[in-house]
Parts: structure tokens; sequence; C-alpha cells
């Protein structure tokens, strides 16, 4: 085995223990590479599938996989062309690097411009994903614009399928929700024309949180069996995670604590299972939430601190954004008023900075109704005007008459 090959086995091992070389060796199979002598150019080509397998194990060992492999990288003197930068930021990606991808990718935009579909496809989805978890919604639109535009091109039903998923998540990112409808509804017409069960799943699951956020419960939990019905024909896991901590949601909401934690745990089972540290995060988070209003303070408190850990080593604002919403209600319900009004203040400024709407307007409702009891009613006055005006623009009249109805009880608190 050559030396670059040893090195990767050893940064690999290091990271994910004995089975890094056998993820090795099957990666290299995959992709057709040599796995004794590994070059510069075949080292750019792992580079991605390996972080994304990685990556399951935890999107911090991905990361630091990435940085020994990229220093690895660069030390050959490889001549880079528009490939081996889209490769390249192809595992950025998955290392979680989202300012790597635009570093690597705004600069050949120029570049792009030449190239055939296929690349221009998976060049702007990057960017596209890049910008939207960036918070910029508005570029990240213009990219996924251009995905389709060549999707089209092509006439590649899961491309068109995909490029109109990423249109869908960005409309609802904007609470645009008739548009993210309308989006994702047609990418589900192409995505059933394909065999890829875990695509329809997860189009189905993008529908159900579109429908929840705009306060239609019903059809969320509709389109969420279709999705967990699909997710488990395609075994994706880490998407099937992600569907139950959405459900967990949707029955929290409900104020059904007891189902809403037996979906958190399937979460956190499964995430465990597969190394799927971030959504671990935001079940716990969740749940903590529910457990404080049940009353179980110390146990809320325990997943907030656990959860916090790992947003913090993944260094993901919008899941510390969910934790501190959890600490603020847990210090509220628990009377500690000057701790759950710091955490409350952070979740609100956190959110705004983020670009979320429905949960900034979310976070203010709770804040309102925490002024409320507190006495302080010009705060809550207006922390719950705030939140009306979200709501009301996102169309969401189920929240609206529930912030309306807490306005109508401040007003009688006046008098």
């Amino acid at each position: 085995m050559s030396y670059t090959s040893k090195k990767v086995v050893t940064i690999l091992e290091k990271e994910i223990g004995d089975v890094g070389s056998h993820l090795y060796l099957k990666t290299c199979e995959e992709i057709g590479v040599d796995p004794q002598t590994v070059g510069a150019d075949d080292l750019i080509r792992l580079l991605g599938p390996l972080t994304e397998r990685v990556a399951f194990f935890g999107k911090e060992k991905a990361a630091r996989v990435y940085e020994k492999v990229e220093k690895i990288v660069k030390k050959t003197g490889v001549k880079m062309d528009i490939e081996k930068i889209i490769a390249k930021a192809e595992a950025a990606k998955n290392a979680g690097k989202t300012k790597d991808v635009l570093g690597l990718l705004l600069p050949e935009l120029n570049t792009i411009q030449n190239a055939p579909p296929e690349q221009k496809i998976r060049f702007h989805s990057l960017l596209g994903d890049a910008f939207l978890r960036e918070g910029d919604k508005e570029k990240s639109k213009k990219h996924y614009d251009l995905v389709l535009g060549e999707a089209k091109k092509l006439g590649d039903e899961k491309r068109l399928a995909e490029a109109l998923q990423g249109l869908g998540m960005v409309y609802w990112r904007m609470g645009k929700y008739p548009e993210a409808k309308k989006a994702l509804e047609d990418a589900l017409r192409h995505a059933e024309k394909t065999d890829d069960h875990a695509l329809v799943g997860r189009i189905y699951m993008a529908l159900a949180n579109v429908h929840d956020e705009w306060g239609q419960v019903e059809k969320a939990l509709e389109y969420s069996a279709k999705s967990r019905e699909h997710l488990i024909k395609g075994h994706d896991k880490k998407s099937l995670a992600t569907l139950y901590n959405n459900m967990g949601v949707v029955y929290a909401r409900r104020e059904l604590f007891h189902k809403s934690l037996e979906y958190y745990q399937q979460c956190v089972e499964i995430a465990r299972e597969i190394g799927y540290h971030m959504m671990e995060g935001w079940a716990l988070f969740n749940a903590a939430e529910d457990l404080a209003r049940m009353k179980k303070y110390e146990e809320a408190l325990e997943h907030c601190k656990r959860s916090e850990e790992i947003f913090t080593n993944l260094r993901d604002k919008l899941g510390l954004s969910g934790v501190y919403m959890s600490y603020a209600i847990t210090y509220w319900l628990m009377g500690d008023m000057d701790r759950a009004e710091k955490y409350f203040q952070k979740t609100v400024d956190l959110r705004k900075k983020l670009g979320m709407p429905y949960r900034t307007a979310d976070a203010l409702y709770e804040m309102g109704r925490f002024y409320m009891e507190k006495q302080d009613l010009k705060k809550a006055k207006k922390a719950l005007e705030e939140s009306l005006k979200i709501f009301t623009e996102l169309g969401n009249t189920e929240r609206s008459a529930q912030v309306q109805q807490a306005l109508l009880e401040l007003q009688n608190l006046k008098q």
C-alpha cells in the first residue's frame, strides 16, 4: 500500500476506529480506484464519498477527515480543474464546511458557464444549499432556479425532482407556503416516476413540514405517514430519524406529550445508531420542552445540556436557537424568571439573525406569555404584537388566532 493510501486509512481509523479501513476499501471499490495506489487525483474523487460516510459517525469527525485529507491534497500540488473543485466542494458540504463551499465555488461562476449541464447542476445545487444554510434565501433561490433550468435540458426525472425540492425548501424558509407547496408537489410528480423511494419519502416529509407550519396539522400527519412508508422502503434511516423528530413536534403542539416523547425517543435511537448527532440534538431539545411542561425539570435540563454540547461541537446556530428556547421554557416553568428572560432574548435574537420567520414568531409568542406571567405588560404586548404580525404575514391562521387570544387576555389583565 502506498504512503498516501496508508495515510488516509490512518486518518479514518483515528476518527471511526477499525471500521475506517473497511470504509476506505469499500469506497475505493465503488468509485473504481485502486486502494493500494491512491494518487492526488484519486484523493479528490475519494474525499466526497468518504466524508459523506464518515458524517454518519458525526459531522465533527467528517470535518476533521476533510481537513486532514485536504492537507495531503495541497501537498501534492495537483492542478485543480472545475470537476475537482466541485468534488472538493461536495466534500466540504458533507463536512459541514459551508463557507468552504462558497469559497471554492464563487470564484468559478464564469468558468461554470461553459460546463455541461450535469456539472452545472452539481455546482449550482451546492451553492443553493450553502446560501440557504447561511440564511441568504434570495441567492439560494437564484441558484436553484439555475439547477431547474439545467435539469429541464437533461429531462432527467430525478434531477427535476431534486431541483424542485430545493426550491420548495427555499420557499418554506421564506414562509411562502403556497409556493413551497406547489414546488414540492411538482417535485413529487417527477420523483414518483423514478424508483427512488427515499427521494419520494423526503419530498413527502418536506410537504408535511410546510403544512405543519401552515397550521394544517391533519394534512401534515397524512404526509408524514406517506413519508415514513417510503423512507422505510428506501432504507433511508437518516431521513427517518428526521421524520420522527418532526412528528414529535406535531404532537407536542397538540400537548400530547406522551405521544411526542415516543417519537423523539425513536428519533434519538436511530440517530445514535447511525451517528446522526445533529438530529439527536434536535430530538433532545424538543423532548426537553415537553418534559418541562410535564414538570420533569431536572430531566429537561439534562436534555438541554446534552443538546447544547452537540450543537456547540457542530457549530450549528439554528440548533442552538432551539436549545436556548428549551432552556427558556424550562427555567420559566421552574420559576427562575431571570434565566428564562435571558434565554428567550438569546432565542429571538439568533432566530432573527438566521432569517427564520416561523420560529422567530413562535419564540416571540412564548416570550409574550412569559412577560404576561411576570406582569411586565408593556414587554408582553410588544412581543405578542410582533409575533402576530409575522404569523399573519405567513398566512398561519391557527397560530395567529392563538396569539390574538393571548392579546385579548393581556387586555383583560390591563383592566
